[in-house]
């Protein structure tokens, strides 16, 4: 017996795209308008993530590396 868990959200995903991609058509002016402030938030958010995941990230693993070596978890 097969279990295909995922085929009744398969079913449904348009419904999380249609809506996306309508949003964008109807926009479009505007975005065309205020792209380069769209870009800028788009890619400092980015940049805001990736350092604050890799500080914390960082953080776990030095606070963790000094119990390891000493034979501790």
């Amino acid at each position: 017996v097969e279990v295909r868990a995922a085929d009744g959200l398969i079913a449904y995903l348009p419904l999380f795209f249609v809506p996306a991609g309508i949003g964008i058509i109807a926009y479009v002016p505007q975005l065309l308008a205020e792209w380069l402030p769209i870009t800028l938030g788009l890619f400092l958010s980015w940049l805001v993530a990736l350092l604050v995941t890799g500080a914390v990230a960082t953080l776990f693993v030095r606070g963790r590396t000094p119990a390891v070596r000493k034979g501790r978890s």
